[in-house]
């Protein structure tokens, strides 16, 4: 099992971005599926119909396809800097718990991303009602200071992790539109 996330993590980290938490008294998080959404909903919500999920990007952010590390598409900024701030989702097979899945994660992050620092957990609220686990970290990726929020649901048999990924520097504006948009997520019926 460790040997699954650690290669998560390595994919999370070709796309300077990261994965990974712990539980900690958490309330249960829920993951009860959405009725059904369609385009009609809202033409900003962006559907990854393979992972069962849709959500809506930040406003001005761009949608782009994935890489090579990702099924799923990314959200990124149009900053004019040298790095984009961006949203990444992925899922990966786990039938434990999601406080587990949480922990396991963090316990890797903290072996694999330099300077990993934990900087909040919580229990993270959406719209829906659903709920899942928030991690804030910082960190160093490719000789850049990094602050990430790890935002973990609950898809049953997988989770699904999206990471916000900004320069630490860079303020937390950022961090208030990734908070809007991930509590936009709906975890879609199939």
């Amino acid at each position: 099992m460790r040997r699954v996330l650690l290669l998560f993590l390595a994919l999370c980290a070709a796309l300077a971005t990261g994965c990974g938490a712990s539980p900690g008294g958490f309330p249960t998080p829920t993951s009860t599926p959405a009725p059904p959404a369609t385009p009609t909903d809202d033409p900003n919500r962006h559907y990854e119909p393979a992972g069962g999920f849709s959500y809506v990007p930040p406003e001005g952010w761009e949608i782009a396809e994935p890489s090579a590390a990702t099924a799923y598409k990314i959200a990124r900024s149009q900053s004019g800097d040298t790095f984009a701030a961006n949203l990444t989702l992925i899922d990966e097979p786990f039938a434990g718990s999601l406080e587990e899945y949480v922990s396991l994660s963090m316990d890797n992050m903290v072996d694999f991303f330099e300077g990993l620092q934990e900087l909040g957990r919580e229990t993270f609220p959406l719209n829906s009602g659903d709920a899942g686990i928030r991690v804030t970290t910082e960190n160093v990726q490719s000789g850049l200071a990094l602050h990430q929020t790890f935002y973990f649901f609950d898809l049953g048999d997988k989770k699904l992790v999206i990471t916000c990924t900004r320069l630490s520097e860079s303020g937390q504006e950022v961090d208030t539109l990734c908070d809007a948009s991930v509590r936009t997520l709906r975890l879609e019926a199939d």
